[in-house]
């Protein structure tokens, strides 16, 4: 990773203990070939790594499926099933599901859920637009962060230009706005970025909680149902510890004190 947020970047970079180099632009150009580089200070952290959200999740799904898992793609959870106290399932496109424990783990959506059940979840979405341009011959080989931007070089040959961070509700859209701020930023760091093709746009939704924190553990005063929601920006790069600490609460019955500033009842209560 390339960043010339450097005051940022540094003071996170030391409190995790990565090393840094401080670079110049004949540094940044020997390193990325991107002769437009800017001329400003950067930090260059060697041990930076990225992953393709899409092929991993994949992967999670193949995984879960070689354990026994049923994974259904396609179908909407439209309430959870509570009796006696106690979730025993979900209503998911008029089918009853049963389980022994359920997880609501539902991102931008997961408020919308646990209002069926009269409690107060506050997690919304946060939209975020994405452009990917070629990369063939390639820019840069090492994912670079700016400002408000961040660029990452794909094998495919995509150069992927991120992401907006806009407050629009559910609003299903690209837009001009939004890309061409992204597009001016990327330009602003590589300028050979703007002779390049776009090869396509997309936007999500992430899901944000009030405090910024992600919401993890047993739903209060209610047996069987536990959340999993709220990690914004970085849902793809906590699942694995997400997964190990709601593994202990829903298979162990036990609830690890590494998640006790993240349980749901600071907004439920």
């Amino acid at each position: 990773m390339v960043t010339p947020d450097c005051t940022r970047n540094v003071d996170l970079a030391r409190f995790l203990g990565v090393p840094l180099e401080s670079t110049v632009k004949a540094l940044v150009v020997a390193v990325e070939q991107a002769d437009g580089a800017p001329r400003i200070a950067m930090l260059l952290v060697r041990g930076d790594h990225w992953v393709n959200n899409q092929r991993l999740v994949t992967a999670y799904a193949l995984a879960a499926a070689a354990r026994g898992v049923t994974v259904r793609t396609g179908v909407e959870v439209g309430r959870i099933l509570i009796e006696r106290g106690r979730a025993i399932g979900v209503l998911a496109d008029g089918e009853r599901l049963t389980a022994d424990a359920v997880l609501l783990a539902a991102g931008a959506w997961s408020g919308a859920l646990a209002s069926e059940l009269g409690g107060r979840l506050p997690v919304g979405p946060v939209r975020g637009q994405m452009l990917a341009v070629s990369n063939v011959p390639a820019l840069i080989s090492h994912a670079m962060h700016g400002e408000e931007v961040y660029l990452v070089p794909r094998p495919s040959g995509e150069l992927l230009i991120g992401a907006t961070v806009e407050r629009v509700g559910f609003e299903r859209a690209v837009t001009p706005e939004g890309l061409g701020a992204l597009i001016a930023q990327a330009v602003a760091l590589v300028p050979e970025i703007g002779h390049r093709a776009i090869t396509r746009s997309w936007y999500g939704f992430r899901p944000a909680t009030p405090d910024g924190l992600p919401v993890l553990g047993p739903w209060p005063d209610l047996a069987g149902l536990f959340v999993a929601t709220g990690h914004y920006r970085n849902g793809i790069l906590l699942a694995p510890v997400t997964a190990t600490a709601m593994t202990a609460c829903i298979v162990d019955g036990k609830t690890p004190d590494s998640i006790t500033p993240f349980l749901p009842q600071r907004f439920v209560s």
